[in-house]
């Protein structure tokens, strides 16, 4: 199966379920470095995900290879509100 394409979505928790999809891939392609998986990630951003993911290249040092956990954590910086993972960590909490 093929891993999905992300575009962009109106919805910021399909955005945390794309991550956990794109994490679950990497577990069938065993060996793979930080950097690599944040190779494997960014071919799959497309669209307005795509240029977002271009800014983000852009701002980065001239020589600095991205890692999949500094990739991850700007892209859920940029597509899920901090306010609303605090919200489902809260109500994950309460379900003890």
């Amino acid at each position: 199966m093929r891993p999905p394409v992300f575009t962009t979505c109106p919805e910021p928790l399909a955005a945390d379920d794309w991550l956990r999809t794109i994490e679950s891939k990497f577990t069938l392609l065993p060996g793979l470095t930080e950097q690599e998986k944040a190779r494997f990630a960014a071919q799959l951003l497309q669209g307005p995900a795509g240029a977002w993911h271009a800014m983000f290249q852009a701002m980065q040092q001239r020589d600095h290879v991205v890692t999949w956990e500094e990739l991850r954590t700007a892209f859920r910086a940029h597509y899920i509100p901090a306010s609303l993972m605090e919200q489902k960590q809260r109500e994950f909490r309460e379900l003890k």
